[in-house]
């Protein structure tokens, strides 16, 4: 028996957001879940897959962890701020603003 959420093999022409694994996954998981995978590359191949799982994660109030690969560590879905100067900055320093 396969895994619950296994998708069969499929190339990066089929984002992640429309494979049927992930959206069962995506159907099932409460806000607040945190979906783990072993590595990114299981999951997306492209820019545009990244992009798209980030706004899904985000609308849902999920968390995404990947447990190794250069993604490791890294929480898709939180919103992180931009760096911003203040008035007060001088050239080359910066500070996080909510954006």
């Amino acid at each position: 028996m396969k895994p619950p959420y296994e998708d069969p093999a499929t190339s990066s022409r089929v984002y992640a957001v429309n494979r049927s694994g992930f959206r069962r996954l995506l159907d099932e998981a409460a806000v607040g879940d945190t979906i783990r995978i072993a590595d990114a590359a299981w999951l997306f191949r492209s820019t545009k897959d990244v992009i798209q799982i980030r706004e899904v994660l985000g609308r849902r109030g999920l968390h995404l962890r990947i447990a190794t690969g250069a993604w490791s560590g890294f929480d898709l879905a939180v919103r992180t701020r931009r760096p911003s100067c203040s008035s007060r900055c001088s050239p080359g320093s910066w500070s996080s603003s909510a954006t």
